[in-house]
């Protein structure tokens, strides 16, 4: 293939992904229920089994709590495919739409991207604030 089709589409994806929940801060309370300190969690795109080397490492590079998100698998989805042999026409920038100002463009390939989100935390309660803080705003459909 000499034409690069490279268009940095599941790279822009997944920093979307991970910029959507990016911002959560978890509190710890005291006994009272005050909060006594605020952290910011760390979103890192890497295996969870690099995320654990770089805890236990001696440089001590990620302190916890920490979110590793890691793409485990590209899929082609059939059941998105159609019009499989009509290019779609788009009008290209031109101030008159004569016929032979559209431009003609076959269907993209549609595909399924599954990431995988370990949640590694000292505590159980950071890991409930963690997870509260993203699975009320997804929705399975």
């Amino acid at each position: 293939m000499k034409k690069e089709a490279f268009h940095f589409e599941i790279k822009d994806l997944l920093t979307q992904f991970i910029a959507a929940f990016d911002d959560v801060v978890i509190k710890r309370h005291n006994k009272q229920r005050q909060a006594k300190q605020e952290i910011e969690v760390r979103y890192v795109f890497a295996p969870k089994q690099r995320v654990m080397f770089d805890i236990i490492n001696k440089a001590q590079n990620l302190t916890l709590p920490v979110v590793s998100v890691d793409l485990s698998s590209i899929s082609r989805d059939e059941s998105r495919v159609f019009n499989k042999l009509t290019p779609s026409s788009i009008p290209t920038q031109s101030s008159s739409y004569s016929n032979d100002t559209f431009s003609q463009f076959l269907m993209p390939v549609p595909v399924n991207l599954e990431v995988n989100m370990s949640i590694l935390a000292r505590y159980m309660s950071d890991v409930d604030q963690i997870i509260s803080n993203f699975v009320p705003y997804t929705n399975p459909y």
